[in-house]
């Protein structure tokens, strides 16, 4: 049955990084462009066509008002009247500014972006709840992580706010995740129900890289030879860096890191703590974000610088359990680069069901299980087999064309309910 075209808004705190959910939200974007659809943003940050956009400031995590608010409420633990005041005046203001893009684009769905999942804006969600309840608009909400995934979250004095926005229960609302662990997580937690929407690639296009692997240690000012591992995770404490960190030390030859993130500008002390723990370990750590930052309004070469620094690596790492985890291991996939992980990792576990091998060690990572994956990594038959395997997993079950009917049902549904 076709799906008559819909006028969708895409929301969230910024569409202009180099960031795991600005990457998601344009494969989306693509994706439904190619259905007919027709997008249009909202943000406190964007880099997408002007006249398709309406920017609110206050919608940002870096708008002074809100990094204050940040301050009061998970560094120093304190909400006076005049934080709630500031709380529901801001929400006001960016609810204003929501019913008239609404009105504005003519807008019939919503996809909401992490805003309704990570309390990083608490005015942002609360607005979008009470716009959705007053309209009853559909809306796709994905979720990439949670609140209790990060400490600074987990206690606080707003959590009045976080149990009604962070996510929302409204019947319009349809919450989306990207792994059978975190729908779990989210039912036990919160107690809705979420569809599992995988991330995907578009495998039946692979990326030709403009750097060559030798090309790129030649740029970073390396030897041809050298021993490079990739950690795309967030740099904040649920990516379990420090574990990367602990099994590149017991390696018989440390390779380099690299580090492709940014550090986070509400924690910047973790990126110090990876830096302070890698030099007493001595581990040379290379951070990259800054240069893939600026390949930002050049969508094309950002892609493909980050697919040369996996194709530059020996293989990739990821620690954590967040659904970035995922992410992480789908970009080793379409890139072909092994990755390695905790064995017992939930983020990972409907992939490894699916078929798909990842290279695994026990966490803490012993001396012993180190040198067997060292020695399996030395075997270049076998890590040829696992990566072909892996990339033709991907095109069966992680393609755009797997993206393009589970939207299709979901914009379905939405339309005939």
């Amino acid at each position: 049955m076709a799906i008559t075209p819909s006028r969708i808004g895409f929301i969230a705190t910024h569409f202009n990084g180099i960031d795991h959910v600005s990457f998601e939200s344009y494969i989306w974007r693509d994706v439904l462009t190619q259905m007919g659809h027709e997008c249009f943003y909202f943000a406190g940050e964007s880099n997408q066509a002007e006249e398709r956009t309406v920017i609110v400031p206050e919608a940002s995590t870096q708008h002074d008002d809100i990094k204050l608010l940040h301050r009061e409420l998970y560094e120093n633990g304190k909400r006076s009247s005049k934080t709630s005041g500031t709380i529901q005046a801001l929400r006001f203001h960016i609810k204003q500014h929501l019913h008239q893009f609404l009105q504005t684009f003519d807008i019939n769905i919503l996809i909401v972006e992490n805003a309704l999942a990570l309390p990083a804006n608490i005015p942002l969600g609360l607005a979008l709840s009470e716009v959705i309840g007053e309209t009853d608009i559909t809306c796709l909400a994905r979720h990439h992580n949670f609140a209790w995934e990060q400490l600074q979250y987990r206690h606080s004095p707003a959590r009045d706010y976080l149990l009604s926005s962070f996510p929302p229960k409204l019947p319009s609302v349809e919450h989306i995740v990207a792994t059978r662990a975190h729908a779990d997580e989210l039912a036990m937690r919160v107690g809705v129900h979420a569809r599992i929407i995988p991330y995907v690639r578009d495998f039946h296009n692979p990326l030709e890289l403009t750097t060559s692997p030798d090309e790129l240690t030649d740029e970073m000012g390396l030897p041809a030879e050298t021993r490079m591992v990739l950690s795309t995770s967030p740099l904040r404490p649920s990516s379990q860096i420090e574990g990367v960190l602990a099994y590149i030390a017991r390696m018989e030859h440390k390779p380099e890191l690299i580090l492709t993130s940014l550090a986070s500008e509400q924690d910047p002390s973790y990126l110090k703590f990876i830096m302070e723990t890698a030099d007493l370990l001595q581990i040379k750590v290379h951070l990259m974000g800054e240069r893939l930052k600026a390949l930002v309004p050049e969508r094309e070469r950002l892609i493909a610088q980050f697919g040369s620094f996996f194709k530059g690596s020996d293989f990739t790492l990821t620690m954590g359990q967040t659904q970035e985890a995922a992410a992480e291991a789908i970009n080793a996939i379409y890139f072909g680069v092994p990755m390695l992980s905790f064995r017992h990792n939930a983020a990972l576990r409907e992939l490894k069901r699916m078929g798909f091998q990842f290279l695994e060690i026990e966490n803490p990572p012993h001396l012993e299980a180190v040198r067997a994956v060292e020695v399996a990594l030395e075997d270049t038959e076998q890590v040829h087999a696992l990566v072909e395997h892996n990339f033709q997993l991907g095109v069966e079950h992680l393609s755009l064309d797997t993206l393009r009917g589970e939207l299709a049902q979901s914009l379905q549904r939405s339309l005939t309910s």
